[in-house]
């Protein structure tokens, strides 16, 4: 295990591996399958969702898992862990999975809020989760079109990735990728994994967002981590959502333009001759003192 920077503890028996931040690869990434990727520790007053995207184990597709840090008005949604593997097969997934949503306990003292994809291998890996490893804390599926007068939850948990909720999960995705505070330069979702950079790379659709993948020309192309990273961003932007109405990268956008709007208010306050900032009071300047000085 390398030396870190910060404390981290890790429960024992399940082989992970660490690095530090600011780690430089000078071989392939490859090197980096099977290491858990720490580019923040857990942090007391924050909230963390985890989100996973899982393969079969025999080396074709990967197996990912993020943790995303649920974005402030001061400061964005943050990829600040990662996990991934093609050759780790659904089951022991689930413990790796297990590690890091237990070390990533949030300020409500539950671990991270974990939203695993379960259209194939993830039933597995969720069903380990949840009936021999004891986690608890999943996110429960809504449904996106509900009538407004009745709940959107289910009595199911995990994320279902499907021709409805694909082009959903991209374009949340893909507006807080490409987003960032026009005032103070901040991005609305900072990527640090060096896989999901790579995978972005290589992201292709030749007609609509929601069908885009990795390039199917490119062997080398694989969007696991992509997809792994979009669920979480779906499911933060879900809680924001259900807390205050809008996004945290929302709110942000706004209250910078208020300021802005603000700012042009009190500079043309500022540069305006009358009563606010000269010696005059408003009875002289009706009077006529002010354009008389002026030569008006």
């Amino acid at each position: 295990m390398s030396a870190l920077p910060f404390p981290v503890i890790l429960p024992p028996g399940y082989g992970v591996h660490l690095l530090p931040r600011g780690w430089h690869l000078d071989k392939d990434l490859e090197d980096l399958f099977g290491h858990l990727l720490i580019w923040e520790p857990p942090r007391a007053d924050s909230i963390y969702v985890l989100s996973a995207d899982v393969a079969d184990g025999i080396g074709q597709d990967r197996s990912c898992c993020d943790i995303t840090r649920l974005g402030t008005v001061q400061e964005p949604e943050e990829q600040v862990a990662q996990f991934i593997s093609p050759f780790i097969d659904p089951i022991d997934f689930a413990h790796v999975v297990d590690v890091m949503g237990r070390l990533y306990k949030g300020s409500d003292s539950q671990p991270a809020l974990c939203a695993v994809e379960t259209n194939n291998h993830g039933i597995a890996t969720q069903s380990e989760l949840m009936r021999h490893l004891g986690y608890s804390n999943f996110y429960v599926w809504q449904y996106e079109d509900a009538r407004p007068d009745r709940s959107p939850l289910t009595t199911r948990v995990g994320f279902q990735t499907n021709r409805y909720t694909r082009p959903l999960i991209l374009a949340r995705y893909v507006k807080r990728v490409k987003g960032f505070d026009p005032v103070t330069g901040v991005p609305d979702y900072r990527i640090n994994s060096p896989f999901t950079m790579q995978e972005l790379r290589t992201f292709r659709t030749l007609e609509t967002l929601g069908e885009a993948e990795a390039d199917p020309t490119n062997p080398d192309a694989h969007d696991d981590a992509i997809f792994s990273g979009a669920i979480g961003i779906y499911v933060c932007h879900t809680l924001q959502r259900e807390a205050t109405g809008e996004t945290v990268a929302d709110r942000r956008h706004r209250l910078s333009d208020q300021r802005r709007r603000e700012g042009l208010v009190s500079t043309e306050q500022a540069s305006a001759r009358d009563f606010r900032n000269l010696d005059y009071t408003l009875e002289e300047m009706r009077a006529g003192a002010f354009f008389e000085e002026e030569g008006l």
